[in-house]
């Protein structure tokens, strides 16, 4: 597997306050997530099925191109919708469809758009070259030295 790229349609949702339930301990504050991580999970399977890819092993690292595309400009709106909490619902999704775990993910590019059908296309790309290593033993690493 080198990329799989797919669409989820349907209206994004942030993955990250937690409510107490009385019955069941801890749930996600939003009902609606796990409708959006279930479209999300089954259009990332849907695409391995057409390519006939299976699942990644739990060694392989991956690069994540995601665009959120919302119809509501409120949604679009600074502090709402946070970005981080938006990916962190696409990884979670995919865990156990593309990859075993969402620590696989090393590399990731997210955006947020306008647009006329709300959804997420996702790209994720296989990561083949070495992982980095450190420079020597009790090196610094400064901040001229990190690349962006």
């Amino acid at each position: 597997m080198s990329t799989i790229k797919f669409r989820a349609y349907g209206t994004p949702i942030t993955e990250g306050s937690m409510v107490q339930n009385r019955v069941r301990g801890m749930r996600h504050a939003d009902k609606k997530l796990l409708r959006w991580r279930t479209e999300v999970g089954f259009a990332c399977q849907r695409e391995m099925a057409r390519l006939g890819l299976s699942m990644a092993g739990k060694n392989v690292r991956f690069r994540a191109k995601l665009t959120f595309i919302f119809d509501d400009p409120k949604s679009f709106q600074t502090g709402r919708n946070d970005i981080d909490k938006l990916q962190r619902s696409i990884f979670d999704a995919v865990s156990g469809v593309l990859y075993p775990d969402d620590s696989c993910v090393f590399q990731v590019q997210a955006t947020k758009e306008l647009g006329d059908e709300p959804g997420v296309v996702a790209v994720f790309t296989e990561i083949n070259d070495d992982p980095p290593s450190k420079p020597y033993p009790g090196s610094v690493i400064k901040d001229c030295d990190i690349e962006f």
